[in-house]
């Protein structure tokens, strides 16, 4: 147990060594599987706007259903994050192969609902929500990525676009 722990505190340890900076201009294509309203699919396009800032936009879509009760939502929207890779350089912390990044969102979602009893079509609303992130570098355009938050939660691949 004691070595399993070890191993485990040296490799976090030597991942978070190593990130990769944000930069202004850049362009990220991300796709992943996740928890939305139920399991399904996340996309979204993040643009750096600023340094160690990006906006871009999100959408989804997932089924979820129980005893009888289906649901399928879509939703599409807005975000915007700020890049944690220049405060923890300044911490001390080399960020050559990651990026962290905490953010917020607003999308508008809509669905579809069958119950035993029927279909409830046309429900929806604006749902405001927050996020948090590391994206891990494996090569110059592709990433890792894992992302945390409401109501997106997913876990998948992200494309670097560009030179930048």
């Amino acid at each position: 147990m004691k070595k399993t722990f070890t191993f485990v505190l040296l490799s976090l340890i030597s991942i978070c060594s190593y990130s990769q900076k944000w930069e202004n201009g850049s362009t990220r294509v991300n796709i992943g599987l996740g928890s939305i309203y139920g399991l399904g699919a996340v996309g979204s396009v993040d643009k750096g706007i600023a340094d160690n800032i990006s906006a871009g936009v999100i959408a989804s879509v997932s089924r979820y259903g129980y005893f009888g009760f289906n649901s399928t939502y879509f939703s599409v929207g807005g975000r915007g994050s700020y890049h944690l890779g220049k405060v923890l350089e300044d911490a001390g912390v080399k960020m050559d192969k990651l990026d962290a990044y905490l953010g917020v969102n607003v999308s508008y979602f809509f669905g579809t609902a069958n119950v035993n009893w029927g279909a409830y079509n046309g429900f929806g609303g604006i749902r405001p929500g927050g996020h948090s992130g590391l994206r891990y570098q494996y090569n110059d355009k592709i990433n890792v990525m894992i992302e945390g938050g409401w109501p997106y939660s997913s876990l998948g691949l992200s494309f670097k676009l560009g030179k930048k």
